[in-house]
């Protein structure tokens, strides 16, 4: 998800395939609870990453967050993702469930997602064939 400084909310579905964007209009009340969700958390104390050893295929989030003139971008994988962030996030899907997403053609800009994106796979060795 990506939120702006208007009442705008943008979302983006990776997987499965196509790639699909969608947005939604915030009401009053809706944008308050975000951006009492967000005031209540001061991101800029966190690691940039927290990140589980040794597991593949696991539960993925980035946080890429920009107020004003500070970045900060926070990479969680795995089951070490600190009792505040992990209530974070979870409210964010509690919120997002609740609101209707209208698809669009709009390119959005997410920022680097590299971190959730994994590499394409390598190619396959060529087979030989020996004739004799």
């Amino acid at each position: 998800m990506k939120f702006t400084e208007s009442d705008t909310v943008y979302f983006q579905k990776k997987y499965p395939e196509p790639i699909e964007n969608s947005y939604v209009m915030l009401k009053s009340g809706e944008k308050e609870k975000f951006t009492k969700l967000f005031n209540g958390i001061n991101f800029y104390k966190f690691d940039n990453e927290y990140a589980q050893e040794n597991l593949c295929d696991g539960t993925g989030y980035l946080l890429n967050v920009s107020i004003k003139d500070k970045h900060k971008r926070i990479f969680l994988y795995g089951n070490v993702i600190l009792k505040e962030l992990k209530t974070f996030i979870d409210s964010l899907g509690k919120i997002k469930a609740n609101l209707k997403f209208l698809p669009t053609k709009k390119v959005v800009d997410f920022g680097d997602l590299g971190y959730l994106i994994p590499p394409p796979p390598p190619p396959k060795p060529e087979r030989i064939h020996f004739v004799n």
